[in-house]
């Protein structure tokens, strides 16, 4: 089978059909940047190996698929501040409750490949959630270490995140969003369902109305999915009057773009 790619990134639609296992990332309309000094994204050459000998990678997928999930493993594109999870630069700034690029003043976008675990879309009626989430294994564990350490490191209150001091196991990640709309009828913010959710097993576009769209609720634990996030505050109020309000960083959900499925 091949795979479509839509690149719209410079204004002008060009269609490319390769086969799964050449899909680079220059084709989905990104340009990896070769980092200049790991250490300033918080990274040791230990951690290097240990990401490149990771054997959760080689279980987690292998093939055509593990070629494409490689490629996007290297995802780091200063121009949009879109970057894959252990990519992402130590040095971000809040700036309306979301951090951004110190450079660009773009919300940084955060790409992360995992096997769904849990995800919750809907309520037993069918009804919609005012709160999404869904709940993933990261495909390497570097990835979701990566992913706990920079909300860490960027949140006001580290004592939340003292999970990762103790030497525990890491949770997997859980990722939400608000599924509100003002739907116009002077009532207020009303529950919707979450529409960002797109099927890329067989077309990827940066142009996401040119892949199929899927339900929220169309997703499964089992699948292998591309998580893309946002980070953002989340306020903490103290226990005793008077304290002050605390804020921690969490990733926020923008979309859910399903790579793989076994059945």
């Amino acid at each position: 089978m091949r795979n479509k790619i839509v690149n719209r990134r410079y204004g002008k639609a060009t269609r490319l059909e390769v086969p799964a296992a050449q899909l680079r990332l220059d084709a989905f309309g990104f340009k990896p940047v070769k980092r200049r000094n790991d250490r300033e994204h918080g990274k040791t050459d230990e951690d290097s190996r240990t990401g490149a000998q990771d054997a959760a990678l080689a279980t987690f997928c292998d093939g055509e698929f593990k070629s494409r999930v490689q490629s996007i493993l290297q995802l780091e594109d200063g121009n949009s501040s879109t970057y894959y999870i252990s990519n992402a630069p130590v040095k971000l700034q809040w700036r309306g409750g979301s951090l951004v690029s110190p450079c660009s003043g773009q919300t940084v976008t955060l790409w992360i490949i995992g096997l769904l675990q849990r995800v919750k879309m809907a309520h037993v009626d069918g009804s919609p959630v005012s709160r999404v989430t869904v709940t993933i294994e990261p495909a390497r564990s570097s990835d979701l270490a990566a992913a706990h350490i920079l909300t860490r490191r960027h949140s006001h209150a580290l004592a939340v995140h003292n999970h990762l001091d103790a030497g525990g196991d890491l949770p997997d990640l859980t990722i939400g969003a608000w599924s509100m709309a003002d739907v116009g009828t002077g009532s207020g913010a009303k529950v919707v369902p979450f529409e960002a959710v797109y099927d890329a097993r067989n077309v990827y576009s940066t142009n996401r109305a040119d892949m199929p769209q899927l339900r929220g609720t169309d997703l499964k634990p089992g699948d292998v999915d591309l998580v893309e996030a946002t980070v953002s505050q989340s306020m903490i109020t103290g226990n005793q009057l008077g304290q002050p309000v605390t804020w921690v960083a969490v990733l926020e959900l923008a979309r859910v773009q399903l790579l793989k499925r076994d059945t």
